[in-house]
């Protein structure tokens, strides 16, 4: 609690560890693809080299997490009841989204490439969350955070057709792949208190992994499709803005 009287930069409350465990629903924003390879053609006739590109449109993303942090002394910022604190926190979370690329193909004559990728991102970053405390409310505590760390993301059952070869995914040998990048996130957000231990939140974040690259298996149908190279699919930047809402335990 603030003490009467005290000067700015007084310290105060009791510091301690909390844990907590969250889940929502988003958002990831349109999304670029690139999908290269070269079809092998028989004989003499040269192979042709395969360059889609395009992008997907947003889609749902559900997310998950857990968290662990500690959260330091509130600093008084005035002798009226206004006070800032910072915790220091570790989540682990996970993101889920199925985009669904459309991608025109260089040579033109092959016409338009459909590119599905489940993706499963499992992220850990480190947090730096900033609370302020007023003197309106004790239990209610907006806050704001900023992280950073590593997102590994899996592709499980990915497709990519064409109109014009119908039943040919051209990543049937191997249509699972996996890569990983740069985790950044931003959460703004509020706490309520519901008991000496136990606190809810909710708060809107935004999720960015950085581009990704991956390699599927070549396309397989002896004697219905030509044979190919592996295929190099690029994936933009994800971008996730989502609504979340947790649970905590303050030790």
């Amino acid at each position: 609690m603030l003490a009467n009287g005290s000067s700015a930069a007084d310290v105060s409350d009791s510091p301690g560890m909390y844990v907590g465990a969250f889940g929502g629903v988003g958002l990831l924003d349109e999304t670029s693809m690139r999908q290269v390879g070269t079809v092998i053609t028989p004989f003499i006739v040269p192979d042709i080299n395969v360059d889609a590109r395009g992008s997907a449109d947003s889609v749902v993303a559900p997310i998950a997490g857990l968290q662990l942090g500690y959260e330091f002394n509130q600093w008084d910022v005035s002798a009226s009841g206004w006070s800032v604190g910072m915790a220091a926190e570790i989540e682990g979370l996970y993101l889920g989204a199925k985009p669904k690329g459309v991608l025109d193909i260089d040579p033109q004559a092959l016409g338009t490439q459909y590119v599905t990728l489940p993706v499963s991102v499992g992220a850990v970053l480190v947090n730096a969350v900033f609370n302020l405390r007023t003197p309106y409310s004790e239990a209610v505590t907006p806050y704001a955070g900023i992280g950073a760390g590593y997102g590994a993301v899996f592709i499980n059952g990915s497709n990519s057709t064409n109109p014009s070869e119908p039943g040919i995914n051209h990543f049937n040998s191997e249509p699972d792949a996996s890569s990983g990048g740069l985790a950044l996130q931003a959460k703004i957000g509020i706490r309520a208190d519901v008991t000496s231990n136990w606190s809810v939140f909710t708060e809107y974040r935004h999720v960015y992994i950085a581009s990704t690259d991956y390699t599927f298996g070549q396309t397989d149908y002896p004697g219905e499709h030509l044979p190919t190279t592996k295929w190099n699919v690029d994936v933009g930047q994800q971008n996730y803005n989502l609504w979340v809402s947790g649970l905590t335990y303050h030790f």
